[in-house]
This record gives structure tokens, sequence and C-alpha cells, in this order.
């Protein structure tokens, strides 16, 4: 078992096949987690679960914010517990000239720096990337922003509903305009970070690059985000384009007698299983929708038609077509129930440890297997500065001067 790797896993609530340890991708790298939210402190967990080693700073006299929100036991939220797994804590003050030697010594052992502090935060504490450039040539600088390193924006405090808003993707959920009830731009914000520095590092080894400033703005990953699908219409420039409704038209909830379901029945064979369930059959003689250009072009009769049909039909009737027709649909569930259902079951995507302040705490595992450096469950989200002290002291520091290292 590797040193890194979570001794207090007691479960995968399918096998312990998963959490068997070999070497994973980013074993033997280093990064240095001034962040705090989510969309950098997810990031940063991706990559311990990839085996970096990751180390977060946080403020002596104060802490991430998300240790505070939603449920929690003992100290420690369920928000902050699947955002910071697989890190240690480093709590000290990094306005103090001490804390300002110290900081530079310990990112002088590392590959990658990520912070989201306002422009000229890190500057003030002599942490800037052109600060620090000179003497650690090959560090991997990551700035998340709001909005962009420059503009009207550049200073403005931004939080994902804000991003969802300004980017449309609120108004792609109806009228009015409602945001997507999670933090979504925070979380691919999150992936985006990993996969830039995962770039960045690969670029380093191969010789292109040394270390590199990585800036990545909120409002551009979800506006690429969003513009793949969404944009489909707009994207299209000139005069003479034949205008359909766009996804967000047609991707949608669909009410039955006793519950909800989504369906995307795209090829015309789908489209004939999804009419015979509404009781429509006489539907595919309309020239209307006949085939799936026509259905995009008039989407707006086919949802009223489509809508009213489905009133009739039962949680039931859908699923033994999904079953036996091949109709792909799928039934609306909660959140709670979905540790439980079949396939996630059979992926192995949850397991449970025993946290040590937060008892049994449930968690999901990377999504990529890899067949030849597994990804492993990494250790619990740590307690705040529950690592100080042992940071400190591979870094050369008495002990005995722990308390005016960190004051």
């Amino acid at each position: 078992m590797s040193k890194r790797q979570s001794s207090s896993v007691i479960s995968t609530e399918n096998t312990l096949s998963e959490i068997v340890v070999k070497n994973p991708p980013l074993i033997g790298f280093r990064v240095i987690d001034f962040s705090t939210m989510i969309a950098g402190p997810f990031g940063t967990s991706i990559l311990a679960d990839y085996g970096a080693e990751v180390i977060k700073i946080e403020p002596r006299d104060s802490c991430d914010l998300m240790r505070f929100v939603g449920s929690q036991k003992n100290g420690m939220s369920g928000i902050f517990a699947l955002n910071n797994k697989g890190k240690r804590a480093l709590a000290m003050n990094t306005k103090s000239d001490k804390g300002q030697e110290i900081a530079k010594k310990l990112i002088a052992t590392a590959d990658v720096l990520v912070h989201n502090h306002r422009h000229g935060v890190m500057e003030s504490m002599g942490l800037g990337y052109d600060q620090l450039r000179e003497k650690m040539p090959n560090l991997i600088y990551v700035h998340i922003v709001g909005y962009g390193e420059t503009g009207i924006l550049a200073n403005n405090k931004a939080y994902d509903n804000m991003i969802q808003a300004i980017t449309g993707m609120g108004n792609a959920q109806g009228t009015p305009p409602e945001v997507v009830h999670q933090l979504v731009c925070d979380k691919i914000t999150g992936h985006v970070v990993a996969q830039a520095v995962i770039a960045a590092l690969l670029a380093r080894a191969r010789g292109m690059a040394g270390g590199q400033k990585l800036s990545i703005s909120m409002l551009d990953v979800a506006t690429q985000f969003m513009w793949q699908d969404l944009g489909m219409d707009a994207a299209l420039l000139d005069d003479d384009v034949s205008r359909s409704a766009t996804i967000d038209k047609y991707y949608r909830t669909v009410t039955l007698k006793d519950g909800y379901c989504a369906v995307t029945p795209a090829s015309d064979e789908e489209f004939s299983v999804w009419m015979r369930v509404l009781g429509l059959n006489n539907i595919l003689e309309d020239e209307r929708f006949n085939s799936i250009g026509t259905r995009f072009a008039n989407a707006e009769a086919l949802i009223q038609l489509t809508d009213e049909a489905a009133k009739n039909v039962t949680v039931a009737e859908v699923e033994n077509a999904i079953t036996n027709d091949s109709l792909p649909a799928a039934i609306f569930r909660p959140l709670e129930e979905l540790p439980n259902h079949p396939q996630v079951r059979e992926n192995g995507m949850f397991y449970v440890r025993d946290h040590p302040v937060a008892g049994n705490v449930r968690e999901a595992r990377q999504a990529p297997r890899f067949s030849e450096t597994p990804l492993f469950v990494s250790t619990y989200a740590p307690m705040h500065g529950e690592h100080t002290k042992e940071i400190l002291d591979s870094l050369g520091y008495w002990a005995r001067l722990f308390e005016e290292i960190v004051k």
C-alpha cells in the first residue's frame, strides 16, 4: 500500500480492487495550494487523486470558508471534505516576514503553485509569478481568476451563479432565467485547472518549456463550455443559414403520469419507439417530424404534442421501453438514490471512509481507469493546520520555534 493511500477507507461499497495501488501517474509531483472555495480546491484534489502531493496553505487566524458551509460534524463540513481530500494542511501567517520566508522555501520544493486570490494579493506577499520565477524557473504557477487578468470586470468578485448569469447558462434553463442548482462553473473550472497543470508538466518534461504561468478565468471556462452546444446556432454567421432550435429548447424534462423522464430519440428508429410509447404512431407520417432535421426545425410544435401525450404515460411504461426497445431515456431519481443505482454500484464509483473527525464519509472516485498507472483513494481532507509541524520540520524549522513562525 502506498504511503499516501488512506488506510481509513472502510468500504468501496462494491469492491476493494479499485483501491489497490501501483504507481498513480502524478506520483512524485508536489503542489502548493493557496486556493479557497471550490474551483481551485476541487482542481487540486483531482491532482491529489492522480497521485500528486498537495499541501494546502491557509492563514493561521482564518481558513477556507468552505469549512463552515453546509452540513458538518466536529468542524468538518461535507463540501470541504469532498473538495480537499488527499491534501496536507499548513496554517501560518503568510503576511509576516517569517511566513513569507517559509512559503518561498516550501514553494521552491514544489512543481506547481495554485491560487485564486484577487489581483495583487500574492504580489503583496512577495509570492507573485514575476517575483518567484527567477529563482524558481521550473515552477508551474496557476492563477484562477473570475473574469480575466484585464478588462472592466477584472477586479470584480465572481461566484458561480454570476458566471452562469453572464454566459447565458441561466437563460438556457428557461424563462425567467434560472441558475443551474449546483456549482457547475466552479467544478468545470476545477477540471480545467487539473487538465492545464498536467499539460504544463508534460510540456516541461518534454523540454518545450520550463515553468510558466497559467491564467484560468472562470468566465473563459464557462464560455467555451457553453458555446460547444448552445452556440450551435449563433456560431453560423451568414444570412442564408437555415435556422433550427438549439439544444436547450429540445433538451428538457418530460412530465409523465407518475414521474418525470429525460428522453433523446435522435434517430428515426428511436423516435418511432418513443412515439409508440406516447400513442402517437401516426405522427411519423407528418412531414414536419419525419426526419431529425425536420423535427429540430419544428421543435416547438413537436414538444407541444408530445408533452400532452406524455401525461398519460407511466414510469413503468417508459422503463419497459428502455429495457426492451432500447429507448434512449432515463427516469429522474433523487441524488440520495445515486449510490445505490445498480450501474453506479457496478462501476464502483463510491467508497466510504472513516474520517477521524467527520465519521463515515461517502466519496466519489475519479472517473478515469488507468490499466498501468491506476489512481488511488487519497487521504482524507485535513483539519485546519493539521500537518503544520511536520511540514515545517521537513523544511528544517525547529519545533521550539513553531509558535513564533505561525503566529
